[in-house]
């Protein structure tokens, strides 16, 4: 019985190994970097700068 189980799990794990799992690339947002604003992006990195504490 007990190897009957492991058998079992064994090709489970084989078959989800072989699954495939393709996202919709339409469906989720993407942010290209044309798109960024470059001035608040220059402020937001200098600012963060600013912010950090060095020794």
């Amino acid at each position: 019985m007990k190897k009957l189980l492991m058998a079992l799990g064994a090709s489970f794990l084989l078959l989800a190994g072989c699954g495939n799992n393709e996202t919709d690339t339409e469906s989720a947002p993407s942010i290209r970097i044309e798109d960024l604003d470059q001035a608040k992006a220059k402020s937001a990195i200098v600012e963060g700068a600013l912010d950090m504490n060095f020794p």
